[in-house]
Protein backbone atom coordinates (compact mmCIF):
# COMPACT_ATOMS: atom_id res chain seq x y z
CA UNK A 1 0.00 0.00 0.00
CA UNK A 2 1.22 3.48 -0.81
CA UNK A 3 1.33 6.16 1.86
CA UNK A 4 -1.18 8.32 0.00
CA UNK A 5 -3.70 5.47 0.02
CA UNK A 6 -3.06 4.79 3.70
CA UNK A 7 -3.56 8.44 4.64
CA UNK A 8 -6.80 8.60 2.65
CA UNK A 9 -8.21 5.66 4.65
CA UNK A 10 -7.48 6.92 8.16
CA UNK A 11 -10.89 8.51 8.64
CA UNK A 12 -12.58 5.28 7.62
CA UNK A 13 -10.35 3.34 10.00
CA UNK A 14 -11.26 5.64 12.86
CA UNK A 15 -14.97 5.39 12.03
CA UNK A 16 -14.73 1.58 11.68
CA UNK A 17 -15.92 1.69 8.09
CA UNK A 18 -13.21 -0.52 6.54
CA UNK A 19 -13.71 -4.15 5.63
CA UNK A 20 -11.50 -6.63 7.51
CA UNK A 21 -9.30 -6.94 4.41
CA UNK A 22 -8.91 -3.16 4.03
CA UNK A 23 -8.25 -2.75 7.74
CA UNK A 24 -5.62 -5.48 7.69
CA UNK A 25 -3.84 -3.87 4.75
CA UNK A 26 -3.86 -0.46 6.38
CA UNK A 27 -2.72 -1.77 9.77
CA UNK A 28 0.06 -3.71 8.05
CA UNK A 29 1.19 -0.53 6.31
CA UNK A 30 1.08 1.45 9.55
CA UNK A 31 3.22 -1.17 11.30
CA UNK A 32 5.91 -0.84 8.66
CA UNK A 33 5.79 2.87 7.89
CA UNK A 34 7.06 5.19 10.60
CA UNK A 35 5.88 8.45 8.93
CA UNK A 36 2.35 7.13 8.40
CA UNK A 37 2.25 5.78 11.95
CA UNK A 38 3.22 9.21 13.28
CA UNK A 39 0.59 10.83 11.06
CA UNK A 40 -2.01 8.33 12.38
CA UNK A 41 -1.20 9.24 16.00
CA UNK A 42 -1.48 12.93 15.18
CA UNK A 43 -4.74 12.31 13.33
CA UNK A 44 -6.21 10.48 16.34
CA UNK A 45 -5.16 13.27 18.70
CA UNK A 46 -6.65 15.94 16.44
CA UNK A 47 -9.98 14.15 16.21
CA UNK A 48 -10.03 13.60 19.98
CA UNK A 49 -9.33 17.27 20.68
CA UNK A 50 -12.01 18.35 18.22
CA UNK A 51 -14.57 16.02 19.82
CA UNK A 52 -13.67 17.30 23.29
CA UNK A 53 -14.01 20.92 22.17
CA UNK A 54 -17.35 20.22 20.54
CA UNK A 55 -18.61 18.41 23.66
CA UNK A 56 -17.53 21.35 25.85
CA UNK A 57 -19.41 23.80 23.64
CA UNK A 58 -22.51 21.63 23.63
CA UNK A 59 -22.76 21.52 27.44
CA UNK A 60 -25.20 24.02 28.94
CA UNK A 61 -23.63 26.61 31.22
CA UNK A 62 -23.77 25.96 34.95
CA UNK A 63 -26.48 27.90 36.77
CA UNK A 64 -25.14 30.95 38.56
CA UNK A 65 -26.39 29.77 41.93
CA UNK A 66 -24.32 26.58 41.66
CA UNK A 67 -21.03 28.48 41.73
CA UNK A 68 -19.34 28.92 45.12
CA UNK A 69 -19.51 32.46 46.49
CA UNK A 70 -16.45 34.34 47.62
CA UNK A 71 -16.20 34.92 51.36
CA UNK A 72 -15.57 38.39 52.69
Amino acid sequence: MRCQTAISQLGSLLDRELSPLQRGGLESHLLGCTPCRAYWRSYQQTVSLARDAYAAEARPPAPENSLPRARD
